[in-house]
């Protein structure tokens, strides 16, 4: 079972995962997108930092991958 720390980085991790993936700059709505993305950079740069050795690597990948656009 995942301590308290590691649940909690996990759900942090998702949910700015699930933000970027959403976020698209060339949707009609993208600079709102830009805007948000802007606003989380360093929860976004926490979480990438954070994951990086961990058992949540792949999520580290896919939120580096989803924020390449941005």
């Amino acid at each position: 079972m995942p301590r308290d720390g590691e649940a909690l980085r996990r759900r942090h991790a998702e949910h700015f995962a699930a933000l970027a993936s959403k976020a698209d700059v060339r949707e009609r709505d993208g600079a709102l997108s830009l805007e948000r993305l802007a606003a989380e950079r360093a929860n976004l740069r926490a979480d990438l930092a954070s994951l990086r050795d961990t058992e949540l690597a792949s999520l580290e990948l896919q939120l580096a991958v989803d924020l390449s656009q941005f």
